[in-house]
């Protein structure tokens, strides 16, 4: 009975001391954190301490050993025990000698250790790691933004630009929750331009562009609104597939990004037309506010007066992982106001009837607290949402859709859609799950807090 009670008495100070070493070690870890943690974090609270070597002893003594099999060898037995105590410097020199293979970056067999990496801002959280349960933010208003994008990508307009200044501070309509409320009455969702049509087609041109004659004219094509001469507008020029036909050619030379709505080639064949009168075309200074169009109809395009090229998603920012601007915003017209118009926006075309309803011109993000990394969004999905926290986007058309953002349009050789430059990064669906009931309408523009011409 004596030698029972010296040996409970010597197992209880040997796991005491246990206990003291392992504190130790994390006071040390606290100074220097190690980058394997996360495979030690057993109890999965988001940390590594003392609870996870009771959860390991626990489960082990409990019969639970599946999920404690830490040196990943199909099993969990005292190997994995020393594994622990060895990871922490309470003991070595115990590793079997597979799992020291493994640490210093061998296999065992189909089980091999990934080297832990830190997870990169604004990046989705890798499904093999726990999602800690997001804690609830102090403040609506997201970070500051992250720098222009470095990947070879040139976002457009001037940095403090409508298009370009991040959110900041600014407060939410008083009537935002109702007008949210009447805009998801419906959920239909797309992103124009991806691998559909009703994007935006965008053409770059240079001094050795042919320069045309185009006139705006009513939507019969009957009379003549103005005419514009020397619009660069290249041989066997294609517009999207639809009945919009948006486009956008930048001229490399003079820094003008002219807009047309269904640019057509007239009868006379070295004239073009479009359609829609004063909505029809006009150029934009690429290095300006985004807002103000020259020249022609001195419209953007856009039913708004904004310009198509303004707010688009291009290939390249979904392979850098982040969009540096706002998004162009269009929304059922059922939701938008027919009479009320907020500037950046010059009119609409809105036929919402009653109350609650959205002004054209009006500036929409998703709530801040949303967390996008534990979200269902696909990875296009989440950059996009995290554009509309970060800088929003600005309603400047309606169609048939709930709500729907614009993406770059690209054809072939013969004007068909051309869905390869966007293959494994974006399709219309890719915001399917984005929440519409965590938009939000903030308070009207202030003009002077903008870049303007």
């Amino acid at each position: 009975m004596k030698t029972k009670r010296t040996f409970l008495t010597l197992l209880i100070l040997f796991f005491l001391n246990l206990i003291f070493l392992f504190s130790l070690k994390l006071s040390s870890f606290a100074a220097a954190p190690d980058t394997n943690q996360v495979s030690y974090d057993l109890n999965h609270d988001g940390r590594v301490d003392i609870f996870d070597l009771f959860n390991f002893l626990f489960n082990f003594l409990g019969g639970k050993k599946d999920s404690d099999d830490i040196n990943h060898d199909g099993k969990a037995n005292s190997d994995d025990f020393w594994v622990i105590l060895n990871h922490w410097g309470i003991v070595s020199g115990v590793i079997p000698q597979e799992e020291k293979t493994a640490e210093t970056g061998g296999k065992r067999g189909s089980f091999p250790i990934p080297s832990a990496s830190p997870v990169p801002t604004f990046s989705p959280v890798p499904t093999s790691t726990p999602t800690p349960t997001p804690r609830p933010t102090p403040s609506p208003t997201i970070a500051a933004a992250p720098p222009p994008a470095t990947s070879g990508f040139s976002r457009p307009f001037n940095n403090t630009s409508i298009w370009n200044k991040p959110i900041s501070n600014l407060g939410i309509d008083t009537n935002s929750a109702a007008m949210i409320n009447k805009l998801t009455a419906g959920d239909a969702k797309t992103i124009a331009g991806s691998d559909e049509t009703w994007g935006v087609a965008v053409v770059s041109v240079d001094g050795n562009t042919p320069k045309r004659r185009v006139c705006g004219v009513d939507d019969t094509g009957g009379g003549t609104y103005y005419c514009e001469d020397n619009v660069p507008i290249p041989d066997n020029i294609h517009t999207p597939p639809d009945t919009d036909g948006k486009l956008s050619i930048i001229d490399t030379v003079t820094n003008h990004v002219w807009n047309f709505y269904q640019l057509k080639r007239s009868s006379r064949g070295s004239e073009y037309y479009t359609v829609g009168g004063y909505g029809a075309f006009g150029w934009v200074n690429q290095n300006g506010d985004g807002v103000t169009s020259y020249s022609g109809g001195k419209w953007g395009g856009r039913a708004s007066g904004m310009p198509y090229y303004g707010g688009l998603i291009y290939p390249e920012e979904i392979k850098q992982g982040h969009i540096d601007h706002a998004l162009a915003i269009s929304l059922n017209c059922e939701a938008v106001s027919p009479t009320q118009v907020i500037w950046p926006a010059r009119q609409g075309d809105g036929c919402g009837q009653g109350g609650n309803l959205i002004p054209y011109g009006a500036r929409i993000q998703l709530d801040p607290s949303f967390d996008v990394n534990s979200s269902t969004l696909s990875n296009g999905g989440k950059i996009i949402a995290r554009a509309l926290q970060q800088y929003g986007g600005w309603v400047g058309e309606t169609g048939g859709s709930t709500f729907a953002v614009y993406a770059r349009e690209f054809l072939t050789a013969n004007g068909q859609l051309d869905r390869s430059p966007w293959s494994g990064l974006l399709t219309s669906r890719d915001i399917d799950q984005l929440p519409l009931g965590r938009l939000r309408i903030l308070q009207p523009a202030n003009k002077s807090d903008f870049y303007t011409e």
